[in-house]
């Protein structure tokens, strides 16, 4: 059964109030839809940089911590070769004393060797003065058997009584005899003796002079030679004990690092799952701001057929679509290939960004805005056409960047490119419509 039409302005201005209000909370509910798509996008975005933030920090802080193990394991051998070479030097001082001990040793017996021949010399010296008293001696035996001849010729003067007195002679001459041949033999003996003992003296004296001259010389090069490595020893020691202070602040800073890079990772993970909270979010606001939109969406319908049923006549009013809104979001597009071209982490899927209906333009242009394709026909068409090849021009550069031909990208992305001919186009055609639209709306 039909109403009856009624006629109550009272009423008819109630239903036109409360369409209003539903038409207003229509468009609320359309922008919290669209800020919200924005928002999981950005946050999505974020979230997709926080990931891979995390996964580069925990990288850095393995590296950091394999550094500050080589930093200890250096730190470990710097004490090790330090010790050594502190032990090594001991062992060359000890050797430098041996040394020192062998040339004092060496001097000494060089001196009891020449005191040693001094006493071969004066024993030389008593056998010579013992050969002028052999030759003093081998002149009194001269002297007796000149003495035992004259005897004898006496005694034969004398005759018989002086045969006793020749027999005496005669053995006094055969003991100076025995005597001038023992002393002759102890001179040539001791002639001998000296002549050998002197040849000997020289030999030794020489061979002496030249061993201990020899020893004295390779003495004084080794003690040259270890005096040098210690030295040396000294110097590494001192470069060993720097190495050793140096390892240490070398590890003393990677484990400060250490800490710093954990407290920067965990903070990180703090951060990927406060973005993962918010991404929930975001999607969970995406949904409900969609179906608030689709139930006030809803809610009008039934109001404008119920209003319709009734016999009341609803004046709708007309909405302004945001323009400006439009030409920042894709004066941005150009900012955001250009750090995607930087930093391509795959974020960005071509087949998405080809859609010209997915964003709020396109779904304004395929929506709402279709009203105006009869009136301003010439313009809406334009703009349709250079929003669609300005979105498959954007994935284009997309699809070069993840095929990583960066090089391509770039010539399309630069001044004068195809992206910025079309972008400029798109945008003076987003103003010239929007400048359509305002002048009818005031006409």
């Amino acid at each position: 059964m039909k109403l009856p039409f009624i006629r109550n302005s009272e009423k008819s201005k109630d239903f036109q109030d409360l369409f209003y209000r539903i038409e207003s909370l229509l468009n609320s509910a359309r922008k919290l839809f669209t800020q919200s798509e924005e928002v999981k996008k950005i946050v999505a975005i974020e979230k997709g940089a926080l990931e891979k933030s995390s996964a580069a920090a925990n990288e850095i802080e393995s590296m950091v911590g394999a550094t500050a193990n080589a930093a200890q394991q250096l730190t470990q051998t710097a004490n090790s070769s330090n010790k050594l070479v502190e032990d090594a030097n001991k062992s060359l001082e000890k050797m430098t004393e041996l040394i020192s001990t062998v040339t004092q040793t060496s001097n000494r017996l060089q001196i009891s060797v020449a005191e040693g021949l001094k006493e071969i010399s004066s024993v030389t010296q008593t056998m010579q003065e013992i050969r002028e008293k052999a030759k003093i001696i081998n002149e009194i035996v001269f002297q007796t058997k000149l003495l035992s001849f004259n005897a004898s010729v006496e005694a034969a003067r004398a005759g018989e009584h002086g045969k006793g007195f020749a027999v005496v002679a005669d053995e006094m001459g055969k003991l100076a005899r025995a005597s001038g041949s023992a002393a002759k033999e102890i001179e040539e003996i001791l002639s001998t003796g000296v002549q050998r003992t002197n040849s000997q003296i020289q030999k030794v004296t020489a061979e002496l002079e030249t061993v201990a001259s020899d020893t004295v010389k390779a003495i004084s090069d080794v003690s040259v030679k270890s005096t040098e490595i210690s030295d040396s020893f000294s110097s590494l020691i001192e470069f060993s004990k720097n190495t050793e202070f140096q390892s240490q602040e070398i590890s003393k800073a990677t484990k400060e690092q250490e800490v710093g890079v954990s407290q920067i990772s965990q903070g990180l993970q703090d951060l990927e799952m406060s973005s993962q909270n918010l991404d929930r979010m975001a999607v969970e606001s995406y949904q409900n701001s969609s179906d608030l939109a689709a139930s006030v969406e809803n809610i009008n319908t039934q109001f404008l057929k119920l209003a319709s049923s009734l016999g009341y006549k609803i004046t709708k009013v007309e909405s302004i679509f945001d323009f400006d809104a439009a030409i920042s979001a894709h004066v941005d597009w150009k900012m955001k290939l250009s750090k995607y071209l930087s930093n391509p982490d795959g974020s960005l899927d071509h087949k998405k960004v080809c859609l010209d209906n997915a964003c709020v333009l396109g779904k304004w242009l395929y929506g709402e805005g279709t009203e105006y394709k009869e009136t301003n026909s010439k313009i809406y068409e334009s703009l349709r056409v250079s929003h669609a090849d300005f979105h498959k021009t954007a994935g284009d550069i997309i699809l070069l960047i993840n095929s990583n031909e960066l090089n391509q990208a770039k010539v399309m992305l630069q001044p004068g490119g195809p992206y910025m001919k079309v972008s400029d186009g798109t945008v003076s055609l987003i103003r010239e419509l929007k400048s359509s639209v305002e002048l009818k709306k005031s006409a």
